[in-house]
Order: structure tokens, then C-alpha cells, then sequence
């Protein structure tokens, strides 16, 4: 009889730029809620654009009531948490339309929220908008000043290839 034990299958889940805009460490966020990553690893982007996008392939199972905020969770157990800026749950949806309804399946790319930037500039703590993951380790990509597109491949599953 054989006491060797196997390995756990390795699970990998590619995950997308939420936004376009230019990426900021997460420790850096002014929040110690995602600075100190007490909600799970993840990435900041100062925004460019008003469209948040799905980063994978999963289904929405949270919405925030203020429309700032949903998460998705992948085939592969991950949820990831999409917040957009700091403080906007005080704009009680004001500026906020969501695209998807809790049980929606959507693929990497498709439309979540679009928001008006202005009105988040000026009211909100800040436009910073953060990804986190919950439910897997995740290895955190580099975290350069750089401006990625939606679709962009920003972190990563540890051992996982990067998206070309």
C-alpha cells in the first residue's frame, strides 16, 4: 500500500485590467482597508477612462447598493472585488449605472459599470480604482507607472503564464 500522496491540480485564472488608467501599488491606495490588503492581494489604477470591465470570466454575485462596487466569482472559486474610487459609497449611486444584475455570467471584457468621472473627482476621496482578489493565492503582477488597457494582463495566479 502506497502512502504517497498527490499533489492538488494547479488552478489558473488570468485576470484583466478592470480600467484603463495608470497603475498604482495598492499599498500606496490612501486606505488602509486595501493598503493593508486586509480584503486580499490586489492593484490600484488611477482611471482614464468611465467603464469598469469584467476582469474574468465568472458570475456577479455581489452589487453594491451604491453602484460603486461588485464582485465576480470565477468557475475557479476566485472572487474578485471591483471598487471603484474611495469614499463613493457616499454618493449613494449618483453617477453610477450598472450594466449586469447579480447572476449575470460575463466574460473577461464585458461592460460592468460606467460612471461619471467628474463627479467622482469631485466628490470622492479619490478616483482610485482597486481589484482584489478573494478565495486563491494570487501573485501580484509588477506594479510600474503604467497605463494598461482593458484586457491588459495585470497579475496573476502564481506559476500562471501571462496573457499575450
Amino acid at each position: 500500500m502506497s502512502t504517497e500522496m498527490s499533489a492538488p491540480p494547479v488552478t489558473r485564472v488570468s485576470l484583466l485590467a478592470p480600467i484603463t488608467g495608470v497603475l498604482v501599488p495598492i499599498e500606496q491606495v490612501p486606505d488602509p482597508v486595501f493598503a493593508q490588503k486586509m480584503v486580499g492581494e490586489g492593484i490600484s489604477i488611477d482611471p482614464l477612462s468611465n467603464t469598469l470591465v469584467a476582469p474574468c470570466d465568472g458570475e456577479v454575485i455581489h452589487i453594491h447598493p451604491a453602484a460603486h462596487a461588485l464582485t465576480i466569482r470565477s468557475a475557479e472559486g476566485l472572487e474578485v472585488l471591483t471598487h471603484i474610487g474611495l469614499d463613493t459609497v457616499h454618493m449613494k449611486g449618483e453617477g453610477f449605472t450598472v450594466k449586469v444584475k447579480v447572476g449575470a455570467l460575463v466574460n473577461a471584457g464585458d461592460e460592468l459599470i460606467t460612471f461619471d468621472l467628474d463627479a467622482v473627482a469631485t466628490n470622492a476621496k479619490s478616483l482610485l480604482t482597486r481589484a482584489a482578489r478573494r478565495g486563491c493565492p494570487i501573485k501580484s503582477g509588477p506594479a510600474s507607472p503604467r497605463q494598461p488597457p482593458p484586457g491588459h494582463h495585470i497579475f496573476r495566479p502564481h506559476g500562471g503564464a501571462q496573457r499575450a
